[in-house]
């Protein structure tokens, strides 16, 4: 939940329907339901809004350094999961710049996986 100048915003849910589709309203009800145990006297709700979020074809963030710029490293494409996500994120590529060895098979995140 966030204070916006209209009023609070309450998110929380991935719906993979595609751009054509119609938003879930069962997924809605739930987040007010939600939000009205949590929170005495809120008021009805007055919009929906539903935003669409681009996803790599893989599903797999891209992490690494850059093909062309040895002094730029990448880490996005979270999707969905950007908080739960980012601190181990975070902390592969700092290792990766002090040149430590992170134990780990970083090819699928690499950005070139595309070229």
């Amino acid at each position: 939940m966030s204070p916006m100048d209209q009023g609070l915003r309450v998110v929380g849910t991935v719906e993979f329907g595609g751009l054509e589709n119609s938003l879930s309203k069962s997924r809605i009800k739930n987040l007010i339901l939600n939000a009205k145990d949590m929170l005495d006297g809120l008021p009805e709700h007055k919009d929906e809004w539903l935003g669409f979020r681009p996803t790599l074809p893989d599903f797999l963030p891209i992490i690494g350094p850059s093909k062309n710029y040895k002094n730029v490293f990448y880490s996005f494409g979270h999707h969905h999961l950007g908080w739960t996500l980012g601190a181990i994120s975070g902390k592969i590529v700092s290792g990766m710049i002090a040149n430590e060895n992170t134990n780990m098979d970083l090819k699928p995140y690499s950005s070139v996986r595309f070229a």
